[in-house]
């Protein structure tokens, strides 16, 4: 058993959040799925009188602005997603948003395809509401403009247990990159990695709590910043071995592994926090052929 009361691993000296700007509007009550995605497609802010299930997508873009009051009600979107690509969407209240669709998100943020766009989507999800599914969210390939504010509990609640959050790693881009901001209400929880960053992005964790059987945090790249987190493992530790196609899980607080077909251009910060692993390593770098960290 490893724990760590405080550990200050420096590699990059920077903190930078990004928050997008919200317009406020006016409240539309809603109870059906028709009233919800037509909020969705003008802008607005609407607020849920019943729960709801979803039977298709639900989508912001269009450089629309929405805030969704969950107002203590829950949606559940099957084998639909809540879409976020070219617009801003802000998550709040009190609820959980559940999802089953196979290897998906109940949520889905997109980015642009170009590296020269900015501010093109946002996802805000609030300290309350609960994104649960086989991710509980994630952002998608070519991210270019991005930015997310997680408070909320993010959950995998798959049969085959997939990281809380992650982002694609098809995102390679540095410029205009997305950026993660994670805020210290912020809960991971899954029975695989609670956090992956599989693509390039600028991650800003400051407090967050983050809960994975097979692993903690997973970094093939980017940049990521880590100020008085909880990593808290409980799984089996396992053989490293150098995956080119994803990452494998070890049991370790933090597992650190780059190759040619992701971004790599780690940089790492660690500063205080609570690191535990119940039986693997603290910190596991997979190019060390035996297992030390």
């Amino acid at each position: 058993m490893k724990n760590l009361k405080r550990m200050v691993l420096t590699l990059l000296m920077a903190f930078a959040i990004i928050l997008p700007s919200i317009v406020f509007a006016e409240t539309k009550e809603v109870k059906t799925q028709d009233e919800l995605a037509e909020v969705f497609k003008n802008g607005g802010e609407a607020k849920l009188t019943e729960n709801l299930t979803l039977t298709g997508d639900i989508n912001v873009n269009d450089g629309k602005t929405v805030i969704l009051d969950l107002n203590d009600h829950n949606i559940l979107t099957q084998n639909n997603r809540i879409k976020v690509n070219k617009g801003y969407l802000t998550i709040t209240g009190k609820g959980t948003i559940n999802g089953t669709m196979n290897l998906a998100a109940p949520v889905v943020i997109y980015g642009s395809e170009d590296e020269n766009d900015t501010n093109w989507s946002s996802l805000t999800v609030d300290e309350n509401v609960t994104l649960e599914g086989d991710y509980g969210t994630y952002i998608s390939w070519d991210a270019f403009g991005v930015t997310v504010n997680l408070k909320g509990t993010f959950k995998s609640v798959s049969e085959v247990p997939q990281p809380a959050f992650t982002i694609s790693g098809n995102n390679k881009g540095i410029k205009n990159c997305p950026v993660i901001n994670i805020y210290n209400t912020a809960k991971f929880i899954s029975k695989d990695y609670g956090l992956y960053a599989a693509g390039y992005a600028v991650w800003n964790i400051e407090g967050a709590t983050i809960e994975g059987v097979k692993g903690g945090f997973g970094i093939k790249a980017g940049k990521i910043i880590i100020k008085d987190a909880k990593i808290n493992v409980t799984g089996e530790k396992v053989k490293g071995t150098y995956n080119g196609d994803g990452i494998n899980a070890t049991g370790a607080a933090i597992a650190i592994e780059s190759n040619n077909g992701y971004a790599g251009n780690i940089e790492l910060t660690i500063d205080g926090g609570e690191y535990h692993s119940a039986y693997g390593n603290l910190i596991f770098n997979s190019s060390l052929a035996d297992g030390r960290s």
